[in-house]
């Protein structure tokens, strides 16, 4: 599951087109559908993987992604965007 911020749209989009790329399916949050369909995907993933920003740290729907994730005992991979100002 792809965790990030709606203003790391772009670089979310160019990550999960590296991993089709590569072979690994990549969901991430659905725009306009329930917070429950989201959870849901969460917890049938196999691991999170959270783009980390200024913003996504300060989202606290972002967090409750993080702690669902931690709570189900997923692996969580966060990955810094150096281009973050």
């Amino acid at each position: 599951y792809l965790c990030y911020d709606t203003h790391d749209q772009a670089i979310a989009d160019k990550l999960e087109k590296t991993l089709k790329s590569r072979g690994l399916a990549c969901q991430h949050p659905v725009v306009g559908t329930n917070r429950h369909h989201n959870s849901k995907m969460i917890l049938n993933c196999r691991g999170l993987l959270f783009i980390l920003t200024a913003k996504a740290v300060g989202s606290s729907k972002l967090r409750d992604q993080i702690a669902l994730a931690e709570n189900h005992n997923k692996p969580i991979f966060p990955l810094l965007n150096k281009e973050d100002k």
